[in-house]
């Protein structure tokens, strides 16, 4: 929400089943071994930009565990 103005900047989504990893620098080489696997990701969720943005959602990855369930 914009302080000033009080509008929302982000509409919500609802029906996600898929979004981007976003990693700063070579962060991914650290959760390589999760490809492929059930995991937990924890991160700053926002809505899609630009062309190089594959989902309609993204989330810049804080930290990746496995999903043991």
């Amino acid at each position: 929400m914009n302080a000033k103005t009080g509008i929302h900047l982000y509409s919500s989504e609802s029906g996600i089943k898929e979004v981007q990893l976003v990693f700063w620098g070579n962060e991914y080489k650290k959760y390589k071994n999760l490809i492929g696997k059930n995991v937990i990701v924890n991160g700053q969720l926002f809505p899609m930009q630009t062309g190089h943005h594959h989902t309609r959602v993204l989330i810049t990855v804080k930290d990746i565990r496995r999903d043991n369930k």
